[in-house]
């Protein structure tokens, strides 16, 4: 409580008008540019929309699990290790 009433000496200098001002221009993130990628392969819009959205690729159909707990959590490590997620 004494310490909040003690009186602090400070230099005869007014440090306040010895800095500089400092702008702020934006106060957002910093987020970079996009990568710029090639183009999708086609030559019909048709063929490069469905590049684009990956549609032409194979994939593993999804899959509901209907387990207890443990087992739930087994098979979603088990997923993700066939999936190269973990190691």
């Amino acid at each position: 409580m004494a310490a909040s009433q003690a009186i602090i000496e400070t230099p005869a200098t007014d440090r306040v008008t010895d800095r500089r001002r400092v702008h702020v221009l934006r106060t957002v993130p910093y987020r970079p540019r996009p990568k710029t990628l090639p183009p999708p392969s086609g030559g019909s819009p048709r063929d490069r929309l469905l590049a684009l959205a990956g549609s032409d690729s194979e994939r593993t159909p999804p899959r509901v699990v209907r387990a207890a707990p443990e087992e739930a959590a087994d098979e979603l490590i088990r997923y993700l290790k066939d999936q190269g997620y973990l190691g």
